[in-house]
């Protein structure tokens, strides 16, 4: 699946906890590292955990974590904003964009 892997090649890192596009650091004839994790280069499974793999990356993926990234980091960032700051009529577009989808 990874015979062909390089340093620089970027994959698809995923843990329990999350999935981000990685670089890859190391290789050698039968494994590779990132993220501070060696891989097969057989099947990508981690060698000594078994809560974190890789997959290739795809164009396709690419856009979805990286959507997927953007969205966390706008929530996040509306979700620390003092709305108090605004004055009523900006407070009732975003009100009248809110409730949109209900």
């Amino acid at each position: 699946m990874f015979e062909d892997i390089k340093v620089g090649d970027r994959v698809i890192y995923y843990s329990r906890w999350h999935k981000d596009i990685v670089e890859v650091v190391k290789v050698t004839p039968k494994r590779f590292e990132t993220m501070g994790y060696s891989f097969t280069k057989k099947d990508g499974n981690a060698i000594g955990s078994s809560s974190v793999c890789v997959k290739k990356l795809t164009p396709e993926l690419e856009s979805e974590i990286l959507e997927a990234k953007k969205r966390s980091t706008l929530i996040n960032a509306l979700s620390k904003f003092d709305y108090k700051q605004l004055d009523t009529e900006t407070l009732q577009q975003i009100y009248k964009l809110t409730k949109k989808g209900e």
